[in-house]
């Protein structure tokens, strides 16, 4: 990737691959981040919504924004250090941030982009069956995040995976199956 994106730049990809068909809209993670957007915008190109796992949603647990705001002040205090790519390397991975540390300059803006532009303000236009399936132990988007959605996303059923974790799709994948069959019909 040469240029970078904000989230309204994938809404427009998006939209450009869909065409003018109507459909049923899945995404896991930052794909459920981009079908809120999607839907809340475009709604009447979408005749149901499933989130697996949605990011969109500031985690404001107290040990994320001390980690935000440690990670805020290193990058500030530490850049002589940040050239130096083994010190770098060892400290992402401390944070687990490996995919930032492996990105591209303008991946890196556009993932700091996306991770701004929350999508709870979304939830209320959406207007179309959603179904929320969440793993119950995901670390990445915590399963209180599934209930802000449920709440707020007027038609929505809410499925949680009791072991699951980020991509429940893959370790319970006939559980998740079996409730997007129920769900589409």
């Amino acid at each position: 990737m040469d240029s970078t994106w904000r989230l309204q730049d994938y809404v427009e990809w998006l939209g450009g691959q869909i065409g003018a068909e109507k459909v049923i809209l899945l995404g896991h993670s930052f794909g459920g981040q981009l079908a809120v957007r999607f839907t809340s915008l475009h709604g009447a190109r979408v005749e149901k919504l499933i989130l697996i796992d949605s990011a969109g949603i500031r985690d404001r647990r107290i040990w994320k924004r001390i980690k935000r705001i440690v990670f805020f002040l290193l990058a500030k205090v530490g850049r002589p250090l940040a050239k130096i790519d083994p010190l770098r390397r060892v400290f992402y991975r401390s944070i687990r941030e490996m995919d930032y540390f492996e990105a591209s300059p303008p991946m890196r803006k556009t993932m700091v982009n996306v991770m701004c532009d929350e999508v709870v303000a979304d939830f209320e236009q959406i207007k179309v069956p959603t179904l929320i399936i969440w793993g119950k132990r995901d670390k990445t988007t915590p399963v209180q995040h599934a209930y802000i959605a449920g709440k707020k996303i007027k038609n929505s059923s809410l499925a949680i995976i009791e072991d699951g974790r980020h991509s429940p799709q893959f370790t319970h994948a006939s559980q998740v199956a079996e409730l997007i069959r129920e769900f589409v019909g």
